[in-house]
């Protein structure tokens, strides 16, 4: 987001510290995927990385046109919008692809439930809105971080509600996570604190 950013308005390219900050966050999710391992544990799929990689490329490409694009005043009908055309898009393609097929209702245990209404309302409407909103009114270079402190937050409540462990791979690189969080919403800071002034 912050490169293409950067590519698109020449006029607002992300200082020296931001990008360095970006670039600590990536090495911080490269050390959480650990996608070099030898071992069975953390071997990935070459061609669902590329997938996954590809629908964050134009994830962001979305965000960054958004900025700019003619949208709703209200970021909760943009959302709504948003997620009703996407939606629809997955019903026609699951539909395409025969997905009902192995669909049974009545298999769904009360706990798969109640997780999709929590991402219904708290992933997906709470979530989408406060980010659209915040497209509108921070930084891309601010906003783009919600990238790497959502890993952060799935091994909290990973290990509070899952007993997920933590082991010294996944605090490394959570600690180098906040690390960027933090340099790259401290120079935000320090751009917009006021000067003082000598007399």
């Amino acid at each position: 987001m912050v490169v293409l950013e950067a590519v698109i308005s020449r006029e607002k390219r992300p200082r020296f510290l931001e990008l360095v900050g970006v670039l600590i966050g990536f090495v911080g999710i490269t050390v959480l995927v650990n996608p070099f391992s030898s071992t069975g544990e953390g071997r990935h799929d070459l061609a669902a990385t590329l997938v996954i990689l590809m629908s964050a490329f134009f994830w962001a490409v979305g965000s960054v046109y958004s900025r700019r694009a003619r949208l709703p005043g209200s970021p909760l009908l943009g959302t709504s919008m948003e997620m009703l055309a996407g939606g629809l898009g997955l019903f026609i393609l699951g539909t395409l692809f025969g997905e009902y097929r192995g669909l049974h209702l009545s298999a769904f245990p009360a706990r798969s439930l109640w997780s999709l209404l929590y991402l219904i309302i708290f992933g997906s409407l709470v979530g989408f809105a406060t980010y659209t909103w915040l497209l509108r009114v921070a930084p891309i270079s601010l906003v783009s971080t919600y990238a790497y402190v959502n890993p952060i937050l799935a091994i909290v409540l990973g290990n509070i509600l899952a007993k997920e462990p933590i082991n010294g791979r996944v605090f490394s690189s959570a600690l180098i996570i906040l690390g960027s969080v933090a340099l790259i919403t401290s120079r935000k800071k320090t751009k917009n604190s006021p000067r003082r002034t000598h007399h």
